[in-house]
């Protein structure tokens, strides 16, 4: 789970789905970043406001803004640094 000023994004290492939910109304937009069965393996946000969900051991990963619009999406393991975050390099795919 990650947020930003606007949103808050939820997914499980259960669902390949994640969700994008509005917090001005509550109103959520499930969304994929890859057409193959994978399920959602992190989700991770920046101090600007981006968020980034992979799936998978690096199968793809979809950006989104701070607006909730798309922002970039590929194939790889792709995330999100930030000051209140840590990643153990040895555990990346």
């Amino acid at each position: 789970m990650a947020a930003n000023k606007n949103f808050l994004f939820i997914g499980t290492n259960q669902d390949q789905l994640a969700v994008q939910m509005q917090k001005s109304d509550f109103a959520i937009t499930q969304y994929s970043g890859i057409s193959d069965p994978i399920n959602v393996s992190a989700i991770t946000s920046d101090a600007y406001g981006y968020v980034t969900t992979t799936w998978g051991t690096g199968q793809g990963f979809y950006v989104i803004g701070p607006n909730g619009e798309a922002e970039l999406d590929g194939g790889g393991a792709s995330f999100m640094l930030n000051t209140i975050q840590a990643a153990v390099p040895s555990t990346l795919p």
